[in-house]
């Protein structure tokens, strides 16, 4: 015996009533109401806010009314954001005030950073893109064009760093901090000789590395894990302190 049946939000359609459905050779009638079997067919992509398909109370038959509904599930990684203190790429959901940190520990290590006003109040800062250089229009900065160079409270809230040159130096160490954090010798000299008059001493992008600016001139040299630079060159400023 056929009946006929209607599930909310489809069309009506015929199917067998089950064995022991109340008027059809009697017995004991099943829990929940007859539903109409599935039909198959491609489920379509889910509007937002739909359900998920639920089961119905007769058996393993999805309900029709929700057979449209499948486990899609897409996810929105945002726009890439670059970490202003390690330097990472982190995904932005594009609400809210935009980040400037990748995460907690970054955002504590930027919070316990002050660099001093002797670099701040200098127009030699730029934006950086790894440790590029970058003006705020996108275009590259140049470490002998000061037109391409901004003030500091122009990139506090991205990824930054300074020009050298006008009495600022730095001191760029190289691999000098062990996995266990002991110094290396060069970086321990170095320390010796221009640490207590140093102006600010951070820990590089890498982690394993030292920037210590000092005021200073003369030339640039290079020697094993030590460098010293004393203009035109741009270092990638991380607000890592490090404490001596």
């Amino acid at each position: 015996m056929a009946l006929k049946t209607r599930a909310t939000g489809t069309q009506d359609r015929e199917c067998y009533a089950p064995r022991g459905f109340p008027g059809v050779g009697g017995g004991v009638p099943p829990r929940g109401p007859a539903v109409a079997p599935r039909r198959t067919q491609r489920p379509q992509r889910p509007s937002r806010g739909s359900r998920r398909p639920s089961k119905s109370l007769s058996g393993n038959h999805f309900r029709s009314d929700l057979l449209v509904t499948t486990c899609w599930s897409g996810r929105y990684h945002g726009v890439v954001q670059q970490c202003s203190v390690c330097g990472r790429e982190f995904a932005w959901s594009g609400r809210g005030p935009r980040p400037s940190a990748c995460g907690q520990r970054c955002r504590k290590r930027r919070s316990r950073s002050r660099v001093p006003a002797v670099m701040r109040e200098q127009r030699r800062w730029c934006a950086r893109d790894g440790k590029r250089p970058m003006q705020l229009n996108g275009f590259g900065a140049s470490s002998t064009d000061p037109s391409t160079w901004c003030d500091w409270s122009e990139v506090a809230d991205r990824p930054h760093g300074i020009m050298l040159g006008h009495g600022l130096a730095c001191w760029d160490l190289d691999d000098v901090i062990g996995p266990d954090g002991v110094l290396h010798p060069d970086a321990v000299r170095v320390l010796d000789r221009v640490g207590a008059d140093a102006v600010w001493v951070e820990r590089s992008m890498s982690g394993r590395g030292l920037h210590v600016f000092v005021r200073g001139g003369g030339e640039s040299r290079v020697s094993g894990h030590v460098s010293y630079y004393a203009h035109s060159r741009f270092i990638a400023v991380t607000g890592d302190r490090f404490f001596l």
